[in-house]
């Protein structure tokens, strides 16, 4: 089954729930899965990175 399957039966199957708050528990738990893909941002953590992976950073920019 493709991805565009799988989203279809899933629309479908959202579309079918009458109770808000099945609704908003789904909503809640897409928006979790939204906010583990988001970038971390290591530019406040350079200094210490830099300490501990100095000399494999090197390696990896040659």
């Amino acid at each position: 089954m493709s991805v565009l399957e799988k989203k279809a039966i899933a629309f479908e199957k959202l579309a079918a729930i009458k109770d808000e708050a099945e609704i908003d528990e789904i909503l809640q738990y897409l928006e979790s899965l939204n906010k583990k893909n988001e970038e971390i941002d290591l530019s406040k953590n350079i200094e210490s990175i830099s300490q501990r992976y100095d000399s494999t950073l090197r390696r990896l920019a040659q």
